[in-house]
């Protein structure tokens, strides 16, 4: 399920990133600027597939009354889509509290697998250390990278040098991740490699260059290039940090609400609206306005969702709306053609991590044992922006897919089906009633439904 952003995911991007950190001496609040780029490519058999450009800006403020070294960090981004990408243009701004020193290890968007920002907004700006580093030492360490599943991510960190930067004196400072580890959605963390560039007088990031790859089930391969360098530095006065404390402690209260929106009530979408507009009334130039149109547009997004599932489900016990639509032969396939039988229809993208996830599963357990007792199993793509025959025929043979799989070239069963996130998994009766819908794959769910079905 994207918003994944979810989850294809490429980007060529100028970056901007500012961290502000506040003098405990003093009553101003000062900002490091950063500059750069997030480049990265998705490919599948070694080609280029899709692209994304964003221009990137960070800001951060020290918390804390007064602030102290230790202090959580309030941090803000916004991205946003450049011209030339290929990919769908979404926005994706937020605000969220960095602890001083560590990693984030957690993205601060609703639903976005956006394993490219994730990168850069994991780095703790502008001090990633606490402690003193020192030439030629070398340690293994643990960070939360990309959402990792179980265990941190080993890397092992060097100091290498002293080398100069942008007329400053600085540590240098690689990290390369030890093993390959598991991700978010059944992704794999290939490889990570990044180099620090540490000022030996207040210990903030002067530079900063990061690679890694990620390989999905679906044999897309997303290869990520983060650079950043620090540009600036100014003050912002103690009034401006209790204002922004004041506006992101507001707009944070809607986050976890969008996290959870799909799974929710109309009544927990009914308070984030509520939260956004109290923020947009009482703060009309908040310089984290971007934040809120995201999380604005991420509940616009989220309400749909919410609202095509409550239908899905509107639709146990009514008739399954009719389709005709070709297979991968070009032979045209009827609902009418399967009365008599039990039919499991699966709503899937050749994209979809899920779907790569689950279609083996429905293949084995589904189709191949419970054929004999008279169930049919249909695939449906329909989310495909390009050559949609070539991408299902690929994605039959990658998974050694043996049940039929349909082209909804207009998505017009996708929209009588209601279908919003993918996968989606409909169970139709033998009289062409709806006994089951529901986004995701549950396999306990389908068995309870297909097994008094299938009894003679």
């Amino acid at each position: 399920m994207r918003s994944r952003r979810v989850l294809a995911l490429s980007l060529c991007a100028a970056s901007m990133f500012a961290v502000q950190a506040a003098n405990a001496e003093a009553s101003a609040v000062h900002l490091w600027e950063y500059r750069g780029t997030v480049t990265t490519v998705e490919s599948r058999d070694g080609k280029a597939t899709v692209r994304y450009y964003d221009s990137l800006h960070l800001t951060a403020t020290r918390a804390g009354t007064p602030p102290t070294v230790n202090s959580p960090i309030l941090r803000f981004r916004s991205a946003l889509p450049m011209r030339g990408s290929t990919g769908p243009a979404t926005p994706m701004n937020a605000v969220w509290m960095q602890t001083p020193g560590r990693y984030a290890g957690h993205m601060p968007t609703p639903h976005s697998m956006t394993y490219a920002l994730e990168m850069a907004d994991a780095l703790p700006l502008p001090n990633p250390f606490t402690k003193t580093i020192k030439p030629g030492t070398t340690r293994i360490i643990g960070l939360p990278l990309f959402s990792t599943i179980g265990d941190l991510v080993p890397l092992r960190q060097q100091v290498m040098r002293m080398e100069t930067v942008a007329g400053r004196t600085c540590y240098r400072v690689e990290r390369t991740a030890t093993r390959n580890q598991p991700v978010g959605l059944g992704m794999l963390l290939e490889s990570y490699t990044e180099i620090l560039w540490i000022d030996t007088v207040d210990g903030t990031v002067v530079k900063y260059d990061g690679r890694a790859r990620i390989a999905e089930p679906s044999s897309v391969v997303m290869q990520i290039t983060t650079a950043l360098q620090r540009q600036a530095v100014r003050t912002i006065t103690a009034e401006e940090w209790t204002q922004r404390e004041q506006q992101a402690s507001l707009l944070s209260k809607s986050l976890p609400l969008l996290e959870e929106v799909p799974f929710l009530s109309r009544e927990e979408a009914a308070r984030a609206q509520q939260l956004l507009e109290q923020f947009r009334g009482s703060y009309p130039n908040s310089p984290y306005r971007a934040a809120y149109d995201s999380l604005k547009e991420a509940l616009g997004r989220e309400t749909r969702v919410l609202e095509r599932t409550l239908r899905q489900a509107d639709m146990v016990g009514k008739p399954a709306p009719a389709f005709a639509l070709r297979d991968l032969t070009g032979n045209t396939r009827s609902l009418t053609e399967f009365r008599g039988s039990v039919l499991l229809v699966n709503f899937f993208a050749s994209w979809c991590g899920p779907c790569n996830d689950e279609v083996p599963q429905i293949e084995a357990q589904f189709w191949r044992k419970l054929r004999p007792r008279g169930l049919v199993v249909l695939g449906i793509d329909g989310r495909e922006e390009n050559n949609p025959i070539a991408k299902a025929r690929r994605f039959r043979d990658r998974h050694k897919l043996t049940f039929p799989l349909l082209i909804d070239t207009e998505s017009k069963m996708t929209a009588a089906y209601h279908v919003e996130a993918i996968p989606v998994n409909v169970v139709i009766d033998r009289d062409g009633i709806v006994r089951y819908a529901a986004t995701g794959f549950d396999s306990a769910a389908l068995n309870a439904v297909l097994d008094p079905l299938l009894n003679p």
